[in-house]
């Protein structure tokens, strides 16, 4: 492989850091880092680029889960972050827990009606991925939750 090669971006930003992570634990680690993204950094980049921190890299996963290749998944998904990140992101991330939210699914069905009524379908779309990761990710759903209802106090104050 020649040095500059696309197949070398990943080994060369990432380190050895998302080698051996199977795609669940990554999806997890990469989905709490994007939600943390949407909460904790500004809004200017919420509707485009906080949203594709999390769709993309879930995507990616889920399409290369269970191949033969599942590593190259977990690569392509964690550089899909990292791009997002390093490119838009401003703030050092704290990664907390929001606290619980009482009446959690009233919320979810409150934020997915206002979603899926929206203009925006990337505002569907992350809802969905936080619904997606709030199943797979239970011990963190209130961090779903609280980044879905960003994404949705952004779309209402416009």
């Amino acid at each position: 492989m020649r040095p500059g090669a696309p197949q070398a971006l990943a080994p060369a930003l990432l380190g050895d850091a998302w080698r051996g992570l199977s795609t669940a634990r990554a999806e997890r680690v990469l989905s709490r880092l994007a939600a943390w993204s949407m909460l904790q950094e500004t809004t200017a980049h919420a509707p485009y680029g906080w949203t594709h921190a999390l769709t993309l890299p879930q995507a990616m996963l889920r399409m290369t889960l269970g191949t033969d290749d599942a590593q190259a998944g977990v690569a392509v998904a964690a550089t899909y972050l990292l791009g997002f990140r390093s490119t838009l992101g401003k703030v050092r991330l704290e990664p907390t827990a929001p606290v619980a939210i009482p009446d959690a699914p009233a919320a979810w069905t409150a934020i997915a009606t206002d979603a899926a009524l929206h203009t925006d379908a990337h505002f569907a779309k992350y809802v969905v991925a936080c619904l997606d990761a709030a199943a797979r990710d239970r011990d963190c759903a209130p961090l779903y939750l609280a980044a879905a209802q960003r994404l949705a106090a952004f779309w209402a104050s416009r």
